[in-house]
């Protein structure tokens, strides 16, 4: 895709002539290409590995940018998928319609292991469905609502359940099958694999049995119903409306062959009342509170496990950018913005512009290809510089 500059901009024209984006879905190729200096920029959801960003840091002609993101990083639970019409949608596991067996599950994932073992500490741990970068809806449980790490609890929470362990160290329900849940991840997303592994030690402790399934496509089995659990994850604007709206009621489709706005095919009438006062509510504080209602009954539902807020990990090359505007504008991310202002703050390398409109096209001379991840699909962002039309491609 390729995007021409608007000389006209009221607030001033882009310093560089076309931003170009291009898919890849191997992480490791772009990588490659930005450090060849085929490209400019890299990032995207998921962000750069560690060690990819390690290694990106010895180049002396790469800066790494390394700042909170505006993105969570979830477990979902299969609620028992319904559409309007009340019929079923799916094949979710049963035994996710018990609150403790959910609760159970949340109690056995150890987010700080997440944080320090596979982000290696490029992220924080998970609480609230909205991240702490927005603060007035920022949530978290008390030390009495926590669903903290505990296997003992979590094993009390089955057996309170009637999933007891059997001889063979299986949790079985009443019809003596043992618990396994199909886990849906996404097969471009390190991340998913990894603490997939860790699901199938702690939930194997437990008794229950894992099925890791990797898809490039996830869409189609998600969005019938067919999983149990799902990594999810949604990038959150500063007014978080419409990542709540996603778990309402009224975003379930109408009919099992229909597609709804749902995320997770949750409907909660409880839920649905907070969203429909916050909607309403014209206090920015009184809003903010329903909000963080809204939170806290997601999180005791159990439906949606936050496990991790990721940091946006993303690198571009010095000698092609010679600037870029974060946002916030101290530590914070630079692609997947709330508005144009990285791109259009964009400066090329060595074209002599101090702010205030577009550089010369004298001062910058030739065409220099860069590349941005795009979420999923590792998408990447080409810049151009601005040029003569001779020298144009």
């Amino acid at each position: 895709m390729r995007l021409k500059s608007n000389k006209e901009f009221w607030r001033g024209a882009p310093k560089f002539d076309e931003l170009v984006f291009r898919y890849y879905k191997d992480q490791d190729a772009a990588v490659s290409a930005l450090r060849k200096g085929e490209v400019s920029f890299v990032a995207g959801s998921p962000s750069l590995t560690p060690a990819q960003s390690d290694s990106l840091k010895r180049d002396k002609n790469i800066r790494v940018n390394d700042a909170p993101g505006r993105r969570f990083y979830a477990l979902a639970t299969n609620p028992g998928a319904k559409a309007k019409n009340g019929e079923k949608v799916g094949d979710g596991h049963p035994s996710l319609l018990d609150r403790r067996v959910r609760n159970a599950l949340f109690r056995a994932v150890d987010r700080k292991t997440i944080v320090d073992k596979v982000f290696q500490g490029h992220a924080v741990e998970g609480a609230g469905y909205i991240l702490p970068r927005y603060a007035r809806y920022f949530w978290e449980p008390s030390p009495e609502q926590e669903l903290a790490y505990d296997p003992a609890e979590a094993a009390r929470l089955l057996d309170r359940a009637g999933y007891r362990k059997n001889g063979d160290g299986d949790r079985v329900g009443k019809d003596g099958k043992p618990l396994t849940y199909r886990v849906l991840c996404h097969a471009t997303d390190p991340n998913d694999k990894a603490i997939g592994q860790y699901l199938e030690e702690w939930w194997g402790d437990l008794g229950i049995g894992v099925e890791l399934n990797c898809l490039d496509n996830v869409t189609d089995p998600w969005l019938a119903g067919e999983y149990d659990l799902a990594f999810d994850g949604w990038s959150v604007n500063p007014d978080p409306d419409f990542v709540l709206s996603i778990h309402t009621c009224a975003a379930l489709p109408a009919t099992p062959e229909e597609t709804g706005a749902t995320d997770n095919f949750i409907c909660d009438r409880t839920y649905d009342e907070l969203y429909a006062r916050q909607l309403a509510e014209y206090d920015p504080g009184e809003r903010a509170e329903i909000v963080r209602q809204m939170e806290s009954r997601l999180y005791d539902l159990g439906y949606m496990n936050v496990m991790a807020y990721p940091n946006a990990v993303e690198a571009y090359r010095t000698d092609q950018i010679e600037s870029i505007t974060t946002m916030p504008a101290k530590a914070g991310n630079i692609y997947g913005q709330d508005g144009y202002w990285s791109w259009w703050s964009a400066v090329p390398a060595d074209s002599g512009d101090t702010g205030g409109g577009s550089s010369s096209t004298g001062a910058v001379v030739g065409i220099v290809a860069g590349v941005v991840v795009l979420a999923g699909l590792g998408a990447f962002v080409a810049l151009r510089r601005r040029a003569t039309a001779e020298d144009r491609e």
